[in-house]
């Protein structure tokens, strides 16, 4: 965990391994570390990592979040046979996983295969949107993620009159899916 000094100071908490979460604490001074997920531990699940934001998201500024996406291609063998698996999914769809939050890449970037470096034009297309995004109250829409749901987020602006909706389908056989999305305001968030 951090302290903060000044109001000119932006700390980071580490809530990897803290038993309490303060909340006005942590929204107030700074940006807020989850987890400590790895493949060579074999317990980085990217859908596991969205089910965090989504979870917290209702609590916490997702914008205070920083959410860790890892190098998809490290360990395929500690996650043998397992449809869930990193390197199951796409490295946009790893990237996208975290765009709600602050995305962090949690990862040794030399160690990366060249078709990693694909993911430029999402990412440059997020850096166009972020500030924006982020502005609004963003909060979770849709099912909770299993793996296997549709859920996203829905970021609306202060006036209510504009935003963003980021959806995910997850490994699921339906094609499309139908949901209304009722409009929030950050008065709206809930108390843990």
């Amino acid at each position: 965990t951090g302290k903060a000094y000044a109001r000119n100071v932006c700390v980071e908490y580490g809530l990897v391994y803290a038993n309490t979460f303060d909340k006005k604490r942590c929204n107030e001074y700074g940006n807020i570390f989850l987890e400590n997920r790895y493949t060579d531990w074999g317990n980085y699940y990217p859908y596991q990592t969205l089910r965090n934001l989504c979870q917290l998201s209702r609590y916490v500024p997702a914008e205070h979040l920083q959410v860790e996406f890892l190098n998809k291609w490290r360990n395929p063998e500690k996650y043998a046979g397992d449809p869930f698996a990193p390197s199951s999914y796409s490295f946009d769809y790893v990237f996208a996983t975290s765009m709600a939050g602050q995305p962090l890449a949690w990862m040794e970037a030399s160690n990366l295969p060249e078709e990693a470096y694909g993911i430029a034009g999402l990412v440059g297309a997020y850096r166009k949107v972020m500030k924006d995004f982020h502005k609004g109250t963003v909060l979770p829409i849709g099912e909770e993620p299993s793996g296997c749901s549709w859920t996203g987020f829905q970021s609306v602006s202060s006036d209510g009159r504009s935003g963003f909706v980021l959806v995910y389908r997850e490994l699921n056989e339906l094609r499309t899916l139908l949901w209304s999305s009722p409009r929030f305001s950050a008065a709206e968030r809930t108390s843990p």
